[in-house]
């Protein structure tokens, strides 16, 4: 099959320190790269090296450190599932994906996306939707979303929650833009009746005390004599 000329996934891990993506996401990056490009019948010692070109020379480093049962595509990824997992439990992972919340500018569908990922190492079985939608409801950023996925009944499945809470995204999102196409040039509200009514109640009352003030000053001056 023809190579299409799509672009290899980014560079697993391109300079000492942490990886910035998941092993297993960048896995099927890669698996996804080789379909495309019509590679997956290649031979197991030919994926392992083109495997080696994309991990970058850090990648790479640490797949020479490793002691491989021989150079195949299928030993390379056993042992680099084995490495870069190493010391993530479970429970961490499942800790994770309970602190992620959706994140300023973020979508709802990249949230979902986000727990979509991170549920994957986490090992839910048959709970897995229902957990990424009590996340997703418990830590969206709008509240009104949240306010109208509580009102659906427990049986609402994953995806029509995920759609309903589009539509509600899309219908704030256009609001805002509305409202800040509408008052975005305006720098301050003029004052409501209400409010010029009590700035005038409050000066007339302030000329009636002076005025009473001056009648006093006045009476007892000329009770003096002055």
């Amino acid at each position: 099959m023809a190579d299409f000329g799509k672009a290899p996934p980014p560079a697993f891990l391109p300079a000492p320190g942490d990886h910035a993506i998941l092993w297993d996401h960048w896995l099927l990056l890669f698996e996804d790269y080789l379909l495309a490009t019509g590679h997956t019948g290649l031979a197991e010692d030919r994926k392992y090296t083109l495997q080696k070109c994309c991990l970058s020379a850090e990648g790479q480093r640490i797949l020479a450190t490793i002691t491989l049962v021989d150079t195949s595509y299928a030993s390379a990824v056993t042992a680099l599932k084995s490495h870069f997992s190493a010391g993530r439990s479970k429970r961490m992972h499942s800790y994770e994906f309970r602190q992620r919340a959706q994140r300023p500018g973020e979508t709802l569908s990249w949230f979902a996306c986000a727990l979509r990922e991170l549920v994957k190492c986490c090992e839910f079985g048959p709970l897995e939707d229902e957990l990424i939608l009590n996340q997703l409801i418990e830590k969206m950023s709008y509240y009104q979303l949240k306010e109208r996925l509580l009102l659906e009944p427990d049986s609402v499945a994953l995806a029509d929650a995920l759609k309903i809470g589009k539509q509600l995204e899309s219908a704030l999102l256009e609001t805002r833009e509305l409202d800040c196409s509408v008052h975005g040039g305006v720098t301050s509200s003029p004052l409501s009746a209400q409010a010029v009514a009590q700035v005038m109640g409050g000066a007339a009352e302030l000329v009636t005390v002076c005025s009473d003030v001056q009648r006093v000053t006045d009476k007892s001056l000329m009770e003096s004599g002055l």
